[in-house]
C-alpha cells in the first residue's frame, strides 16, 4: 500500500498505510475522547500527571473543552 500525502499545511503530512486503518484509529480516538470527557475538572487535572501519553493528551483536550479554553 502507498502513502497518503496531504499538503493542507506545512510540512507536508505523509500518513502510512492506508486510509481505511486510518478511519478506524480516528472512531476509536473519538470514543475515547468521549469516555474521558465524562470525567470532572478534578479527575481530569490529576490524568494530566499519568505517565501515558495518550491519557494525559486526552485529558488535556478534554480539560480544554470543559474550560472552554
Amino acid at each position: 500500500m502507498g502513502n497518503t500525502v496531504h499538503r493542507q499545511d506545512s510540512p507536508t503530512r505523509v500518513y502510512r498505510g492506508n486510509t481505511g486503518a486510518m478511519a478506524q484509529d480516528s472512531e476509536g480516538f473519538a470514543r475515547a475522547r468521549e469516555q474521558m470527557g465524562q470525567h470532572t475538572i478534578p479527575e481530569l487535572i490529576d490524568l494530566l500527571e499519568s505517565e501515558d501519553v495518550r491519557t494525559r493528551f486526552l485529558a488535556e483536550m478534554c480539560l480544554r473543552d470543559a474550560t472552554s479554553t
